[in-house]
């Protein structure tokens, strides 16, 4: 058993009594362990995988615990005196004759039930008397296999629906002789919790900073994703009638990569550089120093780090929900670090992240999961098109389609837990997010963003624009009233013919559908109506100021002009 042998020894001496004893055959490899202790008023027995260390017996495994599977109960005597034994001569050990057996110990303890492949067993221990031939479980009789020392174990076939209604604790009954008698005993599927994880992510030995920071561990992390990729939801088939979808789905995760790459998956805490885990020595890397922070890198690391989020979501395609899921989020907390130049180049990988999650087939496990991240998605794709008015006319239309799709799902996004939404944000501050992007009201946020219209969003580039009722005004104490209009009707262009009226010393409006030019400007209590035919150029030139509109196509007077609008495309 792993563990600190002069602390053990210390810690045992305080307590008194104490011995260790290796199993018969100690040159096999055991991973089992029994540590159990005995005081005038009790006696406990801990059993399990759990190593006697810090990580594996004090700490949770949210506060950089391990995840261990370990049965605390009482017994009525030594559990190790029952196990056929070979004592050797340790030095740090120190062996003492075992009390003896109180005559109040019950004549058979249950030691568990276990699931394992295709059959149930159940172990007990016999301390005195006969050894029943038969126990009962769940109204089903276990006939005895085999025994070791004074270990019995007792089979059966497995029946998914007989384990499944055992629950997690049923009855043992019993009868040999004239004693009989049952007691409680934990379920445990052992295929499940002894299964091994296929292709570990980095994320189980080292913090999130360290594994974007390191060359070698971002290659492990691609590859982790990538084995991801072969959880496909749809394929999978509960061995359990009972067992839930959420369940079956989080196992096969676990499974694939690892607890941390599900927790990360789920939207749970970013380790940092200096949590702890892990029960063996050896799989810690060394921590005395913390990896520098992706903002302090050389500017060849943040090229690197860019050049990865690409990669992390070229290899995503066809993906199905847990690595679309775990492939986002991480090149959002990329996203975060701040080693973008550029926002367009962001703001498009943000944009790619979010369809990933938003398009890929909808895992009826995953529904809350999906549903946070893409809202977080889209808030932040809303934020920075807001703040960078200059992006690629395509993110904006490709952002329409997102919040077209978002006002058909309004109520699955809405759905998204509050713990989801928080875990997913934590982390996401920064320059390009905003510093204070966790603590947004995303539910608030997304139902402004589903209730606006893109007209709304080019409006609000504009300065001193507001929009009502369709028509857009625009302040202004310029005599250059012509050019101000002139530069909202291009700053407007994808969406013609929408009306924009300048508000100045000359008042005056106008349209324009990429083609025709339609000005109209109040003179002498009149509005007089200028009209432009067959401008493929634009008018952004016009705008600016460098060159000169020629002389309009058309000329005349109107009383209102919107009337104006209507006789703009009749020919003279």
């Amino acid at each position: 058993m792993q563990g600190d042998p002069v602390a053990l020894k210390s810690a045992l001496a305080r307590a008194g009594t104490w011995q260790a004893r290796p199993p018969l055959h100690y040159a096999r490899y055991h991973h089992g362990k029994i540590i159990e202790w005995i005081t005038p008023g009790a006696a406990w027995a801990v059993t399990g995988s759990a190593n006697c260390t810090r990580a594996a017996l004090m700490r949770a495994a949210d506060s950089g615990g391990n995840c261990e599977l370990a049965l605390l109960a009482p017994i009525g005597a030594s559990l190790v005196e029952a196990i056929a034994d070979d004592p050797i001569d340790l030095d740090y050990v120190e062996y003492v004759s075992p009390a003896p057996e109180s005559e109040q110990t019950p004549p058979l303890l249950v030691l568990g039930i276990r699931a394992h492949g295709s059959w149930v067993e159940v172990n007990v221990l016999v301390h005195r008397g006969a050894t029943p031939q038969l126990v009962e479980v769940g109204g089903r009789s276990l006939a005895h296999a085999r025994s070791s020392g004074r270990v019995h174990t007792y089979v059966t076939e497995f029946d998914a629906e007989w384990f499944a209604a055992l629950s997690g604790t049923a009855r043992v009954s019993w009868s040999s002789g004239d004693e009989s008698g049952d007691a409680e005993a934990v379920v445990t599927d052992v295929g499940r919790a002894i299964a091994r994880v296929e292709q570990p992510s980095p994320l189980e030995n080292n913090a999130w900073d360290r594994v974007i920071g390191d060359e070698a561990l971002r290659a492990a992390l691609l590859y982790a994703l990538a084995h991801l990729r072969t959880v496909r939801p749809e394929e999978l088939t509960s061995p359990h009638a009972s067992m839930s979808r959420r369940r079956l789905v989080t196992d096969a995760i676990t499974m694939a990569t690892g607890p941390a790459l599900l927790r990360f998956t789920l939207g749970g805490a970013v380790a940092r550089p200096d949590d702890r885990g892990g029960e063996e020595p050896g799989d810690q890397a060394d921590r005395s120093l913390p990896p520098p922070t992706s903002r302090d890198v050389d500017q060849r690391q943040r090229a690197r780090l860019r050049q990865f989020a690409h990669r992390v979501l070229d290899a995503m395609d066809g993906a199905a929900m847990p690595a679309a899921l775990a492939s986002a989020r991480t090149v959002l907390l990329i996203i975060a670090a701040d080693v973008f130049d550029e926002p367009a180049e962001w703001l498009a990988l943000l944009e790619r992240s979010v369809l990933l999650v938003w398009t890929t087939p909808t895992e009826q496990a995953l529904e809350a999961e999906q549903a946070a991240l893409t809202t977080i998605g889209l808030v932040a794709l809303a934020r920075g098109l807001s703040a960078y008015p200059e992006a690629h006319p395509d993110l904006r239309r490709s952002f329409e389609a997102l919040r077209d799709a978002g006002r058909q799902q309004v109520d699955h996004l809405r759905g998204a837990p509050d713990e989801s939404l928080r875990g997913y944000a934590a982390d996401l501050t920064g320059s390009a997010f905003g510093y204070g992007f966790p603590w947004l009201d995303f539910r608030d946020e997304l139902s402004w963003i589903l209730a606006r219209s893109a007209l709304a969003d080019a409006v609000d580039r504009l300065p001193a624009a507001t929009l009502r009722d369709g028509v857009v005004n625009v302040a202004t104490t310029t005599v250059l009233a012509r050019r101000v209009l002139l530069h909202a009707l291009d700053e407007l262009r994808q969406f013609p013919d929408t009306r924009v009226v300048v508000e100045g010393v000359t008042a005056m409006c106008g349209w324009w559908n990429g083609r025709r030019l339609l000005q109209v400007i109040y003179k002498g209590g009149r509005w007089q109506a200028e009209v432009w035919h067959n401008l493929p150029t634009g008018i952004a030139a016009y705008a600016r100021g460098v060159a000169q509109l020629r002389r309009p196509d058309r000329q005349w007077t109107v009383d209102d002009p919107v009337l104006a609008l209507e006789q703009a495309d009749r020919r003279p």
